[in-house]
């Protein structure tokens, strides 16, 4: 029964990925057609401005500067660094390939996320490599010292557990029993 409660975590990445997945893509769809319309009025996308930057940011993509360039009276231009997400939506062509861009970046982050739900290898290196997983879902610098040291003591620790079953599985498993029901009475 306990390893039916462990197929939930790939159910829950999978279903999250799969949401996320769903939403992004109508949010681009309805960009796309507007981009391709004439002026119209753009208010049911701009608000899905907070949701586009919600989802671009669970799919870990950050926003981009944007270089702009417009000309002004008398010879003169105007330059400036604009946010992308600040600016959707816009029919600006630089502005509007990077909204693109994004998007289709996050898409393909969620995609990657609902394939590697099931994929197994992708699961044996989430857990070999656990601390160094924990922190870049944290955003904590993974090239840190502390971030390798605790690596190293995951490797020592998982050693030590799979040494210490080979030679007493029976006291192993009490001691993971007493584990639990310590831990939930």
């Amino acid at each position: 029964m306990e390893i039916f409660w462990l197929l939930l975590i790939p159910l829950y990445i999978l279903m999250d990925s799969a949401v996320s997945f769903y939403r992004l893509r109508s949010i681009y769809t309805n960009y796309c057609e507007w981009l391709g319309s004439a002026p119209a009025n753009n208010i049911h996308l701009r608000q899905k401005r907070s949701l586009l930057r919600q989802l671009l940011t669970h799919a870990n993509v950050s926003d981009a500067q944007v270089p702009i360039v417009e000309p002004m009276e008398m010879n003169h231009v105007m330059s400036s660094n604009v946010s992308a997400l600040d600016n959707f939506p816009a029919k600006h062509k630089r502005i509007s390939s990077v909204h693109i861009t994004l998007i289709n970046d996050a898409l393909g982050v969620y995609k990657e996320r609902m394939w590697n739900s099931f994929n197994p290898l992708w699961w044996v290196s989430v857990l070999v490599f656990f601390p160094r997983s924990l922190c870049v879902y944290l955003g904590v610098e993974t090239g840190n010292l502390a971030v390798k040291i605790v690596q190293v003591l995951w490797w020592l620790a998982g050693i030590v557990f799979t040494v210490y079953k080979l030679f007493f599985p029976e006291n192993l498993k009490h001691l993971l029993q007493g584990l639990y029901h310590t831990l939930i009475p």
